[in-house]
């Protein structure tokens, strides 16, 4: 017998572990864990008797923090299951969670509940939960991180134990309800606009930002280049203009990748909204779609 997913089977996984290499803080490996898509407020399940080695939000210092996580994660939970000899299996993004480091829990026991939380770095990009898994005697100098795939040890359903009854790390936390109100739905779907188009508009104010100071940078110094060496002139047009490519092929993967969150978080409430609430959220997409399609980032090689 395995180690238990976190949700149960009625949840679904967006972007999943190796995904969207080349792209994101991690180009070389991919994605290094599951994105499980998740209602705020889903509770979160241990993936097996442990330890809690960390609970709360990590800071943005490498070597102080436990795997290398950062701020990036938000609120977070680290299990070390079975001792010296289990996995780890880290838990992102939640909105709250009920144990304490050195706590002890029990397989399936409900630890925590799922957020959007990341430490106002606009890394989520909708409510999810971000779940990653670091084999015993894991090495960090990996392409993703010490990660492995979460499917290589969490292989249960948390709903299989006694017949479904599962009990809670604290009494203080409330399970979401299986059904949602279309108030809810409006909500979830308004909040996840707003992260979309707010992060799409950042990533504009940085961008022009970026190539202001990279102006300024090139005009005072251009002079002092023909004086030394006049062949550089040529390189240093080539480097701009693969860094503007680079730029814009990361920027718009980054739109392509809100989007789809987006889209997934609308098919995920589906099931449970009426259908007021689903011709709503679809409004609500179309304009997302819209505006981001006005902020689409089409950075020439020159830099104009």
């Amino acid at each position: 017998m395995g180690y238990f997913r976190p949700f149960t089977r009625k949840i679904k996984r967006g972007q999943r572990f190796g995904a969207n290499p080349g792209l994101g803080p991690n180009p070389e490996g991919g994605h290094n864990g599951d994105d499980h898509l998740t209602p705020i407020g889903t509770p979160v399940h241990a993936a097996g008797d442990g330890v809690v080695i960390f609970a709360g939000e990590f800071d943005s210092t490498y070597a102080d923090n436990f795997g290398w996580n950062l701020h990036y994660g938000g609120k977070m939970v680290v299990l070390n299951l079975d001792g010296a000899e289990g996995p780890y299996v880290e838990y992102g993004h939640l909105l709250e969670y009920h144990v304490q480091a050195g706590d002890r829990v029990r397989a399936a026991q409900v630890i925590a509940l799922s957020g959007n939380t990341d430490g106002n770095t606009g890394v989520s990009t909708g409510p999810h939960c971000h779940v990653g898994v670091l084999p015993p005697n894991f090495n960090l100098n990996t392409s993703t991180y010490g990660r492995v795939n979460p499917d290589l040890y969490l292989t249960e359903w948390p709903e299989d134990v006694n017949n479904g009854s599962l009990s809670y790390a604290s009494e203080s936390i409330t399970p979401l309800e299986d059904e949602l109100s279309a108030a809810e739905v409006k909500e979830i779907l308004e909040g996840v606009q707003k992260i979309v188009i707010n992060q799409a508009a950042r990533d504009d104010e940085l961008n022009a930002a970026h190539h202001e100071k990279t102006r300024e940078h090139d005009n005072g110094n251009t002079q002092k280049i023909l004086d030394r060496e006049p062949l550089l002139i040529h390189r240093t047009d080539e480097l701009n203009a693969a860094h503007h490519v680079a730029t814009r092929v990361h920027v718009n993967g980054v739109r392509d990748a809100l989007l789809a969150n987006f889209r997934a978080t609308i098919d995920l409430l589906k099931p449970s909204a009426d259908d007021g609430a689903v011709e709503a959220a679809e409004k609500i997409y179309r304009e997302v779609v819209e505006q981001l399609g006005n902020l689409k980032i089409t950075v020439a090689a020159g830099g104009e």
